[in-house]
């Protein structure tokens, strides 16, 4: 599945709602059975919150957060090794592919 920028799905789903008149049908469009999206979810993002949920943002096509692991004493993202100690590991929540490090 191609994974798309959250800005051209939020003025894809403000375009369908000015067509469909209703947050409701627009979520219907995306998930028919109804399950993972609402239209008060849809709603929410198309004035701009960023869904964390990977199953609302698979469905919207956009790329899914995960957690990784980093080390605290190098900053870069390998397995812990003996010298690295367990405690001090960081995790961060960021998107599949693209892994942001922060140092503390």
């Amino acid at each position: 599945m191609k994974h798309t920028s959250f800005k051209s799905i939020q003025s894809k789903l403000n375009k369908q709602y000015r067509h469909l008149k209703s947050w409701r049908k627009v979520a219907n469009e995306y998930d028919k059975s109804g399950k993972v999206l609402s239209g008060a979810m849809i709603r929410m993002v198309a004035l701009g919150r960023d869904p964390k949920h990977a199953n609302i943002r698979r469905v919207l096509g956009l790329p899914v957060y995960a957690m990784v692991v980093t080390c605290s004493k190098c900053g870069k993202l390998h397995r812990v090794l003996k010298t690295c100690d367990p405690k001090l590991r960081i995790y961060h929540r960021d998107l599949c592919g693209r892994f942001a490090i922060k140092k503390r």
